[in-house]
């Protein structure tokens, strides 16, 4: 004997039912939400062949991306994190990726469309793939060798596509061994380079070349040189270890600590978090609220409490 249409209906429904019941369970089986765990800023260089320091191939980096999404991470912006900007999924990590000195491999076209091999193409990959996992990227960039408009088109469809352009200086001088007129320049004459290339775009932070700051570290946050002028209101230093959440008392801007985006850097700390996952930032799915353990309540910074809701467990 069929069915009749009600017992189909019925049937349809009572296993909706199960399959949203079950998918409850398994949402709270996660690690509750923690918005003052730590984040991991991922630092690249190179992306092509061979594999050797400062240089993934693109086989690895999509292993990467790959190894990040099954894990539960979201890709964010670096100026995401320095504004508390979590716009993350539930139950989701935020991890920053950045890359500099404008490498190659980073962004290229060919005829017309983004080179699937470079690092544009493969997050542009990854995100039609899995929208779920975002579509970020912060790029640190140097001038070209004739500070030219050549990469003007591909930047300015970078900064539509979602991706930060960063102050990584004209030359990528040791700020610390040049003149102060000199570290000035270098950082205005990047801003004033990537004016040219991306009318309006102002750049808000950089990435210090070879992880070296100058003597006094206000000559990089606030500056004047040939009339244009610059404000970094984050500064990101070379490989070692994940930060504090931007809600903590102890996260400092001027000092954002990266992690090298190669072996054995980047599986480490991808083993460290799944081994102390307490330790890891985790969303609660509401960019306008603040989730964390009562017990860590005093350790969420006050300027962060007057931006958004504070929310115990």
């Amino acid at each position: 004997m069929k069915p009749n249409l009600k017992t189909l209906l019925a049937t349809a429904l009572s296993l909706t039912t199960l399959v949203s019941s079950a998918a409850f369970a398994a949402h709270e089986l996660q690690m509750p939400p923690n918005e003052l765990g730590q984040v991991m800023v991922l630092m690249y260089h190179k992306i092509g062949e061979p594999e050797i320091q400062y240089v993934r191939t693109p086989e690895h980096f999509r292993q990467d991306l790959e190894t990040l999404y099954s894990k539960g991470y979201y890709l964010i912006n670096l100026v995401d994190l320095l504004d508390g900007k979590i716009d993350v999924p539930a139950g989701k990590t935020p991890v920053v990726l950045t890359f500099d000195d404008a490498a190659k491999g980073q962004f290229n076209k060919i005829n017309g469309a983004w080179d699937p091999n470079c690092a544009v193409g493969i997050i542009k990959e990854m995100h039609d793939k899995h929208p779920d996992f975002g579509m970020a990227g912060s790029f640190y960039l140097n001038a070209d060798h004739h500070q030219s408009t050549q990469w003007s088109g591909m930047l300015q469809e970078m900064v539509r596509m979602g991706f930060e352009l960063g102050n990584h200086t004209v030359d990528h001088p040791n700020l610390k061994k040049i003149s102060d007129e000199k570290v000035v320049a270098e950082i205005a004459g990047l801003q004033a380079w990537v004016l040219r290339n991306v009318p309006g775009y102002h750049l808000r932070t950089m990435a210090m070349p070879f992880g070296v700051y100058p003597h006094d570290i206000k000559l990089a946050e606030f500056g004047e040189a040939g009339g244009t002028s610059f404000h970094n209101e984050a500064m990101l230093e070379v490989g070692a270890n994940p930060g504090p959440s931007p809600y903590s008392v102890h996260f400092q801007p001027l000092h954002i600590p990266r992690i090298r985006g190669n072996d054995p850097y980047f599986g480490q700390y991808i083993e460290y978090f799944d081994k102390n996952p307490g330790k890891r930032f985790i969303s609660d799915g509401n960019p306008n609220v603040i989730t964390v353990p009562a017990a860590m309540r005093n350790s969420v910074r006050a300027d962060m409490a007057a931006k958004f809701h504070v929310q115990e467990y």
